[in-house]
């Protein structure tokens, strides 16, 4: 969050912080400083009262989450504890479909803890959005769901064009034309359009190191940040900073390691 001296550092700095926040590193507050002091600081206090709203918000909805996993784990079975460590994939787009249909029964009686969304699930910006409101309202009386997704950029991207949404880039693009800074205005991006419609957890970033140049599974789709562990490991840290402030877990893959190997690992 930010704090006071922050915001004040922030606004008598020379240039002022962009209006839409994708400098990575404060909420979309600020605006130009006035010139007269007296209205400086009375622009701080506004900004921190809303900062500090804004805080007090999502900590109450942290805090109410918390006590309904709480009542639900003290309350639940064993087969409905064992449900929460599950995630599921199907076919089909909307509830009109058999699969999403028992999917949505499934997450319901706490069989299922949450869902992966493949490219056959998405078929336009609307119908995600009406999909994952109604997946989530099948965990109202217990935990919302997880609904994941894989959201790299570049070849690996389930929202994109087709959907009507921008394209990413991917991870090699993003290391090779910018900063971990740059990278975390392009993720910052990435999370919130992911959150907009209903996803909570995205499957990256991809921490494979650049090792095997023939690997066709990693390098060549220019999935990897780079062959340096530093180097991966702060733009990595840009795409997890930028997912965790927009509300959408992340994990980062692959383990044991992707970008060495000879052949596609999925293939077992």
């Amino acid at each position: 969050m930010l704090t006071a001296t922050a915001a004040i550092a922030t606004l008598f700095a020379p240039s002022s912080v962009r209006a839409d926040g994708q400098d990575g590193s404060i909420p979309s507050y600020s605006k130009p400083v006035p010139s007269k002091p007296q209205n400086a600081v009375e622009q701080v206090r506004s900004i921190a009262r809303k900062i500090l709203s804004d805080a007090r918000r999502k900590a109450e909805a942290a805090d109410r989450i918390k006590q309904r996993a709480k009542t639900d784990l003290a309350n639940a079975s064993l087969d409905r504890m064992i449900g929460q460590m599950i995630m599921v994939g199907f076919h089909g787009s909307s509830l009109a479909s058999r699969d999403v249909a028992r999917t949505h029964a499934a997450i319901r009686s706490g069989k299922v803890g949450g869902v992966v969304l493949l490219g056959y699930n998405i078929k336009s910006s609307a119908q995600l959005k009406k999909l994952t409101r109604d997946l989530k309202s099948a965990g109202k009386k217990h935990l919302p769901p997880l609904i994941g997704i894989d959201q790299e950029g570049g070849l690996v991207q389930r929202l994109g064009p087709k959907q009507g949404l921008r394209k990413y880039p991917s991870a090699a693009a993003v290391a090779r034309s910018g900063t971990p800074a740059a990278a975390r205005r392009v993720y910052q991006r990435m999370a919130r359009d992911l959150a907009n419609h209903g996803v909570n957890l995205n499957f990256g970033p991809v921490v494979d190191l650049k090792i095997n140049k023939s690997n066709s599974v990693i390098v060549k789709p220019g999935r990897s940040y780079g062959k340096s562990p530093n180097r991966v490991t702060d733009f990595a840290a840009a795409f997890l900073d930028a997912h965790g402030r927009n509300g959408v877990l992340t994990a980062a893959k692959h383990c044991p390691g992707h970008g060495s190997s000879n052949s596609e690992r999925h293939n077992g």
